[in-house]
């Protein structure tokens, strides 16, 4: 996205996906990405952090449940630790960071958390939202009205589908969704008002 806006802010808690960040945007000149060293929940301090396994870095979490998922699968090389989480609306205010344009949630079962930290920003910027979104563990939507009761009013909820020959053709549609998978889906919510088709549920 950072040569595509104005600003990035990037937010990342976990040291070794943190100093991999740091040095990709070193290596590809990229001055416009701010590197913000916390997760985002609805709650200020230092939560256990259950950290991914070496074999895949993308799958750290705060969500105890959502790790035992894969720990149960064979894994035995998650350790704990302690890491700084913020209360989204509250950081985003204190960093002088008055305008999001575009949110994109990949934590890994921790989206309901997030979401709820970040309510004021919602509902006074609007932005669209782009999300992974896990519903395999205890914690986090489990119905689409769950989901869509945590959202300001008038957002329009699809998933992404691409094309079935090649999934890196960079050719996908968004459809409506209708009911959240038992497992994980890749979500847009877009701002009624912003939409093409303001009417599509």
């Amino acid at each position: 996205m950072a040569p595509l806006v104005q600003r990035v802010h990037a937010v990342e808690p976990f040291p070794p996906v943190l100093e991999k960040l740091r040095r990709n945007l070193e290596k590809n000149g990229l001055k416009n990405v701010d590197v913000h060293p916390v997760g985002f929940g609805n709650q200020k301090g230092r939560l256990p952090f259950h950290a991914p396994p070496a074999s895949n870095h993308g799958v750290g979490s705060f969500s105890s449940d959502f790790a035992n998922t894969w720990r149960t699968s064979g894994s035995k090389e998650a350790l704990d630790g302690q890491l700084p989480l913020e209360i989204g609306d509250q950081y985003l205010q204190e960093h002088g960071i008055t305008r999001v344009d575009i949110l994109k949630i990949d934590i890994e079962g921790y989206e309901k958390f997030a979401l709820q930290g970040l309510q004021q920003t919602m509902q006074r910027s609007r932005p669209h939202i782009l999300m992974e979104l896990n519903t395999r563990n205890a914690e986090g939507f489990h119905t689409l009205e769950e989901l869509r009761a945590t959202f300001p009013p008038h957002y329009s909820f699809f998933t992404i589908t691409y094309g079935a020959e090649d999934l890196n053709s960079g050719r996908y549609d968004l459809v409506a969704l209708t009911q959240l998978p038992r497992n994980q889906v890749n979500i847009v919510a877009v701002p009624q008002e912003r939409a093409r088709n303001p009417h599509t549920s």
